[in-house]
């Protein structure tokens, strides 16, 4: 059963000093759509590794998961096509077309 934000978030409270954050906390990231929402989880999760003391540890495995997220995008294959377009640009899971993106 997947957890939601809230729970997630309250879970890191109970972590002890030694067990690993959750994947599933880094995965949530990223299907919030909205910057806004992101961005005040990401920090909300912020203040939760800072209250155990593991900030630090917290923002080095962020980092690479939007390094990971964001190389995987680039590897979908996914390319421009455009009617007469000059080149073909990488455009990560979307689909760009004469008819939209």
């Amino acid at each position: 059963m997947e957890k939601s934000k809230d729970e997630l978030l309250a879970g890191i409270s109970k972590l002890s000093g030694l067990d690993p954050f959750p994947d599933e906390i880094f995965y949530q990231i990223f299907e919030i759509e909205d910057n806004v929402e992101r961005t005040q989880y990401v920090e909300a999760l912020r203040k939760e590794a800072g209250k155990l003391k593991r900030r630090p540890e917290f923002n080095n495995l962020y980092r690479a998961f939007v390094l990971d997220y964001s190389q995987r995008q680039k590897q979908t294959g996914k390319v421009t096509r455009f009617t007469d377009q000059p080149i073909e640009l990488n455009c990560g899971e979307w689909e760009a077309t004469d008819m939209g993106v």
